[in-house]
């Protein structure tokens, strides 16, 4: 018998904690909670609950229209309150969607299969991983060995490639986030809950990640790059080298537990992968490497040796092969790094007493020498230069070619900005690579070198600067512009008259002019082009209606007025006494037929010509009627097109009695309907809505006469 769950996140069932009690497919209400069991979208059945965080729950289901294909369901259910955390939980949660579609199918990403909402909660649906994660993998098995860390680095540095290369950083790769697929062993990357576009919506400030895992840069100003993915993952091969987590460190040494991440190896490591995890736990993500791409390059330019840099588990140091530092280079390195870790000095290994002894003697005097005087002697410079050696010019010179590398870094951002985020990028490598330039000492041997690169970035510096200056002042220049147009449009709901008119219309010339003084290479050129072509648009039109209303109005030729039906019962005129017409919003009703009147403010009419006249303003279809004593009415339609302006009468069953064209050249012509149309015995008065002529604004005029 098949079975499912409750997806209700409050039911828990008392003698499995944690977990959601599963029953037959056939119960409808949960017998723990009550709750209607549910197949979600009438296709994914629930079977298990697999766990719960901070933003709900998930669960093991089968896809019933694919075979009952296992998957896994994400239930967005976050135990937590307030507006705020609310919101940005379900933004990650929406987030990890939408990265997830981005992505696509990969074979070491999980695969999105759907995402909804139903019964007012949303769902995420995506492939079921069937394996075991990495710290699964570690506690099981024990510590990685370094083939298994190269392969690690070689599974998923490829797959944080293609992350990247969609401009996603992960900002929580851990081995908990890392799962070994039991088909092929091949490695997945999983949650990308906490995963950000590097231009989306997540706001700078976030902090999202994991203690120990998650780089400076993350965790105090919630800003991620690439590299910040990479320092996760030279966390994660730490961890799983050494069995010590990386948060442990950090809540005792802060970020400073990387500068001495050696001295917990308890496996021998080779130089080439001791210098690229080094690189990657870098403090400052402008140390590490800035790509997956760069630390893929290193492993496989790197030549495979047999011996080691670093045996914390050992009492001994092994010979140093020929293609290692000598310790010349690294014993004073060595030396001050125990005499002033933070790590305590339980955890380092015990220098090699016998090592003069096995190096040659002149060599080893010098040697044990570094090791006394490294940082005792005010003699060192004596011993170290005439050797060229100095640890205070190995550090620097290493500094150099890091701050190198970062302004590179920076030169080429600037060249390849799409936008100011870009470009303030940019800026920011250089300002570090100027900071870490200005710390290196005249008794460095790079100083010199260091004083022009130096000269050099600060003339970098200051031509992004520049540009940042440009982009700054022709975004204000065209918000500017904008609240021009703004001005104008609502002017131009306003006016009239012809002076009216040509204030609108400089309104537009301000609004253009501004836009014109905008450089044609700033980011926002394109925005710039489209606005001018809006505002000419528009200034275009000002003009034509000035030149309209410029124009002479004819004055209409007055038409006989056809002598109407004779009928018994008196017909009321416009001058009448009893039909006050200069009140033209109003309802009049005599004897058994009702006769409207709703016209324009400002319509007229003229007695001694019976002719009434007002404003059309726009093209716009209406229609009007009376109702007549015998049960019948008579309509019209107004139907205003390019063509023309007709008006079709029919009688009270609809059928087209007679159709006027009153509307003939297109525009501003005076128009006139003929006062011949007489149906069965009653005059037609024209009757139009009120709320039809305020929404007019074309003008032109139209003279109807009254029969």
């Amino acid at each position: 018998m098949n079975q499912i769950c409750c997806l209700n996140p409050e039911c828990n069932n008392p003698s499995v904690p944690e977990q959601t009690p599963s029953v037959p497919e056939q119960t409808q209400l949960c017998p723990n909670c009550n709750v209607a069991i549910v197949i979600l979208k009438n296709r994914y059945r629930p079977i298990k609950s697999l766990g719960s965080g901070g933003f709900g729950k998930t669960y093991l289901a089968e896809d019933i229209d694919k075979l009952n294909t296992q998957c896994v369901i994400k239930q967005f259910a976050p135990q937590i309150t307030g507006t705020n955390a609310f919101q940005k939980a379900k933004e990650l949660f929406l987030q990890e969607a939408q990265q997830l579609e981005e992505l696509g199918e990969h074979s070491q990403i999980p695969t999105l299969l759907a995402y909804f909402e139903e019964n007012s909660r949303l769902y995420l649906v995506q492939q079921f991983i069937d394996g075991e994660n990495l710290l699964q993998e570690l506690e099981n098995q024990g510590i990685f060995s370094e083939s298994k860390i190269r392969a690690l680095l070689q599974d998923l540095l490829t797959t944080l490639e293609v992350v990247h290369y969609y401009k996603i950083i992960h900002r929580d790769i851990k081995p908990e986030n890392i799962m070994r697929r039991r088909s092929d062993g091949k490695l997945i990357l999983i949650d990308f809950g906490a995963s950000k576009q590097l231009q989306g919506t997540v706001k700078t400030g976030t902090l999202i990640g994991t203690f120990g895992y998650a780089p400076l840069e993350q965790m105090r100003d919630g800003k991620v790059y690439p590299a910040s993915d990479l320092y996760s993952l030279g966390a994660t091969c730490f961890h799983l080298l050494t069995g010590v987590h990386p948060g442990e460190l950090y809540q005792e040494y802060g970020y400073e537990w990387v500068k001495t991440w050696r001295v917990h190896l308890q496996k021998p490591v080779n130089s080439d992968l001791d210098t690229v995890l080094d690189k990657l736990l870098q403090k400052y993500y402008q140390q590490r490497y800035q790509s997956a791409q760069a630390v893929l390059q290193d492993l496989k330019n790197s030549k495979l040796t047999t011996k080691t840099t670093y045996q914390a588990s050992h009492k001994s140091s092994q010979i140093p092969s020929q293609q290692q530092k000598s310790p010349l280079q690294t014993s004073p390195i060595q030396v001050k790094s125990k005499q002033n870790s933070i790590i305590p000095k339980r955890r380092i290994s015990q220098p090699n007493n016998s090592l003069g002894i096995i190096m040659w003697s002149s060599i080893g005097i010098f040697v044990l020498g570094t090791v006394f005087l490294g940082t005792q002697s005010e003699h060192i410079p004596i011993i170290c230069k005439p050797l060229d050696n100095c640890a205070i010019d190995e550090e620097f010179s290493s500094k150099y070619k890091q701050v190198k590398d970062i302004a590179v870094t920076a030169q080429k951002l600037s060249e390849s900005a799409k936008n100011v985020e870009e470009l303030r990028a940019s800026q920011q490598h250089l300002q570090d690579a100027i900071a870490q330039l200005k710390t290196i000492p005249p008794s460095a041997k790079v100083y010199d070198a260091a004083k022009k690169e130096l000269s050099d970035y600060q003339s970098q510096l200051t031509k992004i600067q520049s540009r940042l200056d440009k982009e700054s002042q022709a975004l204000n220049s065209i918000n500017e512009a904008k609240q021009q147009a703004k001005d104008a449009d609502e002017q131009r709901g306003k006016a009239q008259t012809v002076s009216e008119y040509e204030a609108v219309k400089d309104k537009w010339d301000k609004a253009l002019a501004i836009l014109n003084d905008i450089p044609s290479d700033t980011f926002i050129s394109e925005r710039v082009t489209n606005l001018k072509e809006s505002y000419q648009s528009k200034r275009e039109e000002i003009d034509d209606k000035i030149r309209d209303l410029k124009k002479p109005t004819p004055t209409p030729t007055p038409t006989p007025t056809p002598t109407a039906t004779p009928t018994s019962e008196p017909t009321p005129s416009l001058s009448d006494p009893k039909w006050d017409y200069s009140v033209f919003n109003s309802r009049k009703t005599e004897s058994d037929r009702e006769i409207q009147y709703i016209l324009k403010s400002g319509a007229r009419y003229d007695d001694s010509n019976k002719q009434v006249e007002w404003i059309v303003d726009e093209k716009i279809n209406c229609f009007g009627g009376t109702q007549l004593t015998d049960g019948s009415r008579v309509c019209f339609n107004f139907n205003l097109s390019e063509t023309g302006f007709t008006a079709v009468f029919k009688d009270a069953d609809g059928v087209p009695i007679e159709t006027k064209n009153l509307y003939e050249d297109g525009k501003n012509s005076p128009i006139k309907q003929q006062g011949n149309i007489t149906i069965y015995r009653y005059r037609y008065i024209l009757s139009i809505p009120e709320s039809v002529w305020s929404r007019w604004s074309e003008v032109s005029q139209v003279i109807i006469e009254k029969q």
